[in-house]
């Protein structure tokens, strides 16, 4: 599940096409992203989080909802398996710059890997809708040390 603008998007377009796909093994979950990471994951049992176009919260005043907090971080760092990766997309460049400040400052857990090819990733439907606008993307993975 993702929310953007105020509004919740995805469950009845979720159980729509895994119904299409006559899926037997899938549950929808309405779920913060950290309240799932935190309290649902068993520690290194994720092998890869990606984070994709979350809300950027653009207003200083605004910026302590973020998803990418040190707290988080340290969220994810318990929850990836050894080796593990987080690939980050956004299309927001100042929330791209905050979020690398932040996951530099926390070397002691992640690495830098840098971009990846994201050709063979589905595309969300923001990515689609942001590619028509003709966005430019920001794109990071890091790994856990």
């Amino acid at each position: 599940m993702w929310r953007r603008s105020g509004c919740w998007v995805g469950r009845e377009k979720i159980v729509k096409r895994v119904k299409r796909r006559g899926l037997t093994n899938v549950r929808v979950l309405r779920l913060e992203s950290s309240y799932f990471l935190e309290w649902m994951c068993p520690a290194e049992s994720v092998a890869r989080v990606h984070i994709m176009f979350p809300d950027p919260w653009p207003k200083r005043r605004h910026h302590k909802n973020r998803l990418i907090q040190e707290s988080f971080l340290v969220t994810l760092h318990k929850v990836l398996a050894v080796g593990g990766e987080v690939r980050f997309t956004t299309d927001h460049a100042e929330y791209f710059e905050w979020a690398q400040e932040l996951w530099l400052k926390r070397s002691d857990l992640f690495e830098k890997r840098g971009a990846w090819d994201a050709t063979g990733d589905p595309p969300t439907d923001f990515e689609r809708h942001f590619q028509q606008e003709g966005r430019l993307f920001h794109r990071c993975a890091w790994g856990k040390k």
